[in-house]
């Protein structure tokens, strides 16, 4: 057997494992939500939370697309639910995107937005 042969076979294997979902490419994120680290040294497990989180805040679409794509619907939604601060425009994005509410959110039962206390 040939050294070219056995490479292209596992080449061919690998591609087939992606496809079939066996084992999962990590997602290419963009340098806008992650400017002050290096998303290449990430553990897509480990660091889930910081991830979606960090990508819902203050990535573009595209990036949350990959995210959905590797973590699943669920999971993303799961996550987003239980942060206990999580930004406006993170929240408002899972709602529009996953149809969610308010109530559905830790970060806003627990701090409810501040109301107009004045009197006049």
């Amino acid at each position: 057997m040939c050294f070219s042969y056995v490479l292209r076979n596992k080449i061919c294997n690998l591609e087939y494992m992606l496809q079939r979902r066996f084992i999962q490419a990590r997602p290419r994120l963009s340098k806008r939500a992650f400017w002050d680290t290096d998303p290449a040294s990430f553990d897509f497990e480990r660091h889930a939370k910081f991830i979606i989180t960090r990508v819902f805040e203050r990535g573009d679409e595209n990036d949350q697309m990959a995210l959905m794509s590797y973590y699943g619907k669920e999971a993303i939604i799961q996550t987003l639910k239980a942060s206990d601060s999580l930004l406006l425009i993170a929240r408002e994005r899972a709602k529009k995107y996953f149809h969610l509410s308010d109530q559905g959110f830790a970060c806003y039962t627990s701090r409810q937005p501040a109301r107009n206390l004045s009197r006049y």
